[in-house]
């Protein structure tokens, strides 16, 4: 089963760019072969079809 980390955030707010810097460093380094790295973005609910078919879920966000 998969695991997905999804980085959220708007990288022209300030602090909510957290996520897509996130992404940015992780998407440079080597993950495992059942880890998928998704820049989410800002998509509100749209977003929870990206939960779907992984057994775990790591979200990144400023809070």
């Amino acid at each position: 089963m998969m695991r997905h980390i999804l980085c959220f955030g708007n990288p022209l707010h300030g602090d909510d760019g957290f996520g897509p810097a996130v992404y940015q460093r992780l998407s440079q380094l080597p993950l495992a072969a059942d880890v998928r790295l998704f820049d989410a973005g800002t998509p509100g609910l749209a977003a929870l079809a990206l939960f779907r078919d992984c057994a775990e879920v790591v979200v990144v966000d400023a809070l």
